[in-house]
């Protein structure tokens, strides 16, 4: 009986969220979810917000580091895409199938059964194995593995396709894979999610197509409008080196890029850098130095600043800072090319009078 009428509580404050038009679905997470006992929150993941917007972008790319919790903002967006869409197919793709299984079992399978509204979404007729699980509205999420070969996934339709780890995937698959959404007559969103590693993977191509929004964070102190992203303040954000055997860190958190002094990522918000994108590509860069997990916490803001110390330039702004990097050990990398072509025009005519 209490749980019946904590359910019947719950079901009205989702109608009277649902009559006041939320612009997003935030507000209802608390209601929706449960991760480790405790209502599910954005408290301390605020940058994934736009995952729950109402109005949707037709793609999204989420460039980050390891640790910010973006594999469980994932799961939670798929999760509330299905419950709320009746007969939608979402196609969720890792590139192995280890990774698939591990989403499946240890991020989507807590979720649903945990939810205080379990037996409004799913009942015991409802598939809920590894690779597929359905809700009562009879949408579907398929999960699948295409490293090098998308075989697997040929004739599988679907209204959405999510790509986890996408700085892994084989380029040449992905158009095989985005296929499976040509038949969808209302949908046709897709979603990619990784850490980057070098600058031609397919994350990173995905990057340069999108709206590549940064988490602008204002210093109150002299008001320099601080961008955590290597291109423009996210070095001298970590702050100048500091002696890494410290037994604690008196301030640990970022700091501003121009003075010096400590700016709160709380206060920060997405700024699109091509604007003309946000709607239809919108995407997002989130290092690991923004979370407040991180560089609120004087072990794990210490500990970050070992790693830029002990780890190779690569793996730190790869696994830290959520950026691609190249590697000395290739040949030729993208950004020597680039610095090579000296703006020459791209064209016969001019390369035969080369000599």
């Amino acid at each position: 009986m209490k749980e019946a009428t904590t359910a019947d509580k719950l079901v009205t404050k989702l109608r009277q969220l649902s009559k006041q038009c939320v612009p997003s679905a935030e507000p209802l997470l608390p209601l929706l979810f449960r991760l480790r006992g405790q209502p599910y929150t954005l408290q301390n993941h605020f940058v994934f917000e736009p995952l729950f917007r109402v109005r949707l972008p037709l793609s999204l790319t989420m460039k980050c580091a390891r640790q910010v919790g973006k594999s469980q903002s994932l799961t939670s967006r798929t999760i509330i895409l299905g419950a709320t869409l009746p007969h939608a197919n979402t196609l969720y793709i890792c590139p192995l199938y280890e990774m698939t299984r591990r989403t499946s079992n240890n991020y989507f399978k807590p979720l649903i059964d945990d939810s205080p509204l379990r037996n409004l979404l799913v009942d015991s007729n409802c598939n809920q194995s590894v690779l597929q699980r359905s809700f009562l509205n009879e949408s579907n999420i398929h999960f699948s593995y295409a490293l090098l070969d998308a075989t697997r996934i040929r004739g599988v339709p679907s209204d959405t396709v999510v790509y986890d780890e996408a700085q892994d995937f084989d380029p040449a698959v992905i158009p095989i894979i985005d296929e499976t959404m040509q038949g969808s007559e209302k949908w046709g969103f897709d979603a990619a999610s990784g850490t980057p590693k070098t600058f031609d993977t397919y994350l990173q191509r995905r990057w340069e197509l999108s709206s590549q929004a940064e988490w602008h964070i204002i210093c109150k102190a002299c008001n320099k409008e601080n961008i955590p992203s290597k291109e423009f303040d996210l070095d001298r954000m970590i702050g100048p080196e500091r002696v890494i055997r410290e037994i604690s860190i008196e301030q640990p958190g970022i700091v501003c890029a121009k003075c010096g002094r400590p700016i709160d990522p709380r206060s920060g918000r997405w700024v699109h850098h091509r604007p003309e994108y946000r709607d239809e590509h919108m995407g997002l860069h989130v290092p690991r130095i923004i979370m407040p997990a991180h560089y609120s916490d004087k072990i794990r803001w210490r500990t970050i600043l070992a790693k830029r110390s002990r780890l190779t330039p690569a793996a730190f702004y790869n696994e830290v800072c959520g950026e691609s990097y190249d590697y000395g050990a290739k040949l030729v990398t993208k950004s020597e090319l680039i610095r090579a072509c000296d703006n020459r025009p791209n064209r016969l005519d001019h390369a035969i009078t080369l000599k």
